[in-house]
């Protein structure tokens, strides 16, 4: 529970103290106004299709982001992470957007860079991933190279360390930095 004080709100803390009573402390906090919340989600159909809305694969259980289409590795290719269309698998699938549909098919699962996972937590000897790629070979009838909110990329180069990122996704609809 809280109240209103002008601009400063109290937040009502619950404590237990030594004793194992609950006690209730109030906390004033200050107000930031922001304007009314907004989610925006990038669920719709958007053909040609650009970076940031949802896309999901045949055979995966949940949906995920278009990251970027882009000539990647001499082809124009739809980008997207591995554990989003491919599963360290998944080659051939039919890949849709927003959602799995015959009238949504936008290409197929055509290659992956494979992820190591452990089913031990405690494995002593890791390979960290450096990647978590899938792609899909793609037409810029169905695929737009664009971001949504971003524009078009210039390229692919390394990062640098101390680099300030910006980036968008299906669930956030905003990008952040």
């Amino acid at each position: 529970p809280w109240h209103g004080e002008g601009r400063v709100l109290v937040l009502d803390l619950h404590q237990p103290g030594p004793d194992g009573a609950v006690r209730v402390v109030p906390v004033a906090t200050d107000v930031v106004e922001t304007g009314p919340d907004r989610l925006e989600v990038l669920t719709q159909r958007v053909r040609p299709a650009p970076g940031a809305y949802q896309v999901d694969a045949e055979n995966m259980p949940a949906s995920g982001t278009l990251g970027v289409n882009i000539v990647w590795a001499g082809r124009y290719r739809l980008l997207s992470a591995n554990h989003v269309i491919a599963n360290n698998g998944n080659l051939g699938s039919q890949l849709f957007q927003p959602e799995k549909g015959s009238s949504n098919g936008i290409g197929t699962v055509d290659g992956f860079v494979p992820v190591l996972t452990y089913p031990d937590e405690y494995e002593p000897h890791p390979v960290y991933n450096r990647q978590d790629l899938a792609y899909s070979d793609a037409t810029t009838a169905k695929t737009s190279p664009e971001i949504y909110q971003l524009g078009i990329p210039d390229g692919v180069r390394a990062p640098r360390v101390g680099e300030k990122i910006r980036m968008i996704g299906k669930g956030t609809g905003h990008v952040r930095e």
